[in-house]
């Protein structure tokens, strides 16, 4: 297993993706978290992804015309400073106006939070947010703390210190 924090590309020859070659690292870096990537109406490929190497941070949507081979567009979406506010699992959709809606969690496991930014191409292109109705980091979801703490801490250390074991087996 490679601990390079980097997305690896391959590609189909079919739609059907009944073959694909080999993956081959690219320059783009991502904490070891799901990254989102779709082909917008417009033909230019989307992608919003963690841009860090050591935590789930900077998320940013980046745009590109050349279908993934350069990435010379980017909006920062949120950043977490540590990483108990870590920022993961970007998900997308586009409506006919073109407006894009992102959701994502933060905190997990302390903020428990789920966020939403809804955001255009021309705010990628240019950087920042342009549009009046555009905004991200808008909570939309809070789970409740738990009502017995203790018991909650108890069951994440121990599948904290199962996950490390799992990890050393590997």
């Amino acid at each position: 297993r490679d601990s390079r924090t980097l997305l690896v590309k391959t590609e189909s020859a079919t739609l059907a993706g009944e073959t694909w070659s080999d993956g081959e690292y690219t320059n783009i870096l991502n904490a070891s978290s799901r990254f989102f990537l779709r082909r917008l109406p417009s033909g230019r490929v989307l992608l919003i992804h963690n841009e860090a190497h050591d935590f789930r941070r900077n998320l940013v949507a980046k745009l590109s015309e050349d279908d993934g081979e350069t990435w010379p567009w980017s909006l920062q979406l949120d950043d977490a400073e540590n990483p108990e506010r870590s920022i993961s699992y970007p998900d997308a959709a586009v409506d006919a106006d073109g407006r894009i809606f992102v959701i994502y969690d933060r905190g997990r496991n302390t903020c428990r939070e789920i966020l939403m930014a809804q955001i255009t191409e021309e705010d990628i292109l240019r950087g920042v947010l342009t549009r009046q109705d555009s905004y991200s980091g808008r909570i939309i979801s809070k789970a409740p703390v738990p009502a017995d703490q203790a018991k909650y801490e108890s069951r994440r250390e121990y599948a904290r210190k199962w996950r490390a074991e799992y990890l050393e087996k590997l």
